[in-house]
Order: C-alpha cells, then sequence, then structure tokens
C-alpha cells in the first residue's frame, strides 16, 4: 500500500505527463469542445450519476445527508451543462440575427430606420403596458 507521500508523488508525476501533453489533447479534442452532442452527453451523464447515487443509496438503506448532497450535485451539475450548452447557443444565434439586422438597417436611410426601430420597440413592449398597441 502505497504511504500519503508516495501518493501525493505519483499524482504529481501524472499531472507532469498530462501537462506534458497539453497541446496534443487540445489538438485531439478541441474540435469537441463546443459539439452539443458531446454537451448533451456529459451533462445527461452527470444526471444519470446523480440519480443512481440517490437509488442506490436508498435501496441500500443508506439515508445520510451525504447522499443526497452528493447526489444533488451530480445533478445539478449536469442540468447546469447542458442548460449553459442550450445558452451559449441561443446567444450565438441571437448575435448572428442581431449583425444582420443591423447590416440590413445601416442601407435605410435615418428617417426611415428610426421608424422601423420605434415600431419594433412598441412591439415588443406593448404586452408590458397597460394602454400599448394593439
Amino acid at each position: 500500500m502505497l504511504t500519503s507521500d508516495e501518493l501525493r508523488e505519483e499524482m504529481r508525476v501524472r499531472a507532469d505527463a498530462i501537462m506534458a501533453r497539453k497541446q496534443e489533447l487540445q489538438e485531439r479534442f478541441g474540435e469537441y469542445a463546443g459539439d452539443t452532442t458531446v454537451n448533451s452527453a456529459v451533462g445527461l451523464s452527470l444526471v444519470g450519476a446523480g440519480a443512481a447515487t440517490i437509488i442506490v443509496s436508498v435501496m441500500n438503506g443508506r439515508r445520510s445527508m451525504w447522499t443526497w448532497v452528493f447526489g444533488g450535485l451530480f445533478i445539478m451539475l449536469g442540468l447546469s451543462v447542458i442548460g449553459g450548452g442550450a445558452l451559449t447557443r441561443r446567444s450565438g444565434h441571437i448575435d448572428e440575427v442581431a449583425s444582420s439586422v443591423r447590416e440590413q438597417l445601416s442601407h435605410l436611410d435615418p428617417l426611415a430606420r428610426a421608424m422601423i426601430v420605434r415600431d419594433m420597440a412598441a412591439d415588443t413592449v406593448s404586452p408590458l403596458m397597460r394602454f400599448g398597441r394593439e
């Protein structure tokens, strides 16, 4: 059995080996970093691990607070990975549409642009106003 110093040294050696291969790993797996399928798979795996932790602990009769904390932590982490990917995709789509709309508005004369922006703002805010546009 390893002592704590030997274990610490073994972990340091492994970390140094991974850091030495950092560039190679980034080139190999970097293309999958923004893939929605990978984000969903990782998130669902974490949610499944959290649910399985809770279910197995309850079935074995262990109902300590730590079971619920670890299970809930895995579930929340998985949901945040899934949700973070969705927010990233949505913000990317919003940026694309905003740049397209800005480009098309730049071709109009200033008065027409002001009228269009005013109408768009009124349509957006009218449901929030009591006597808004119909």
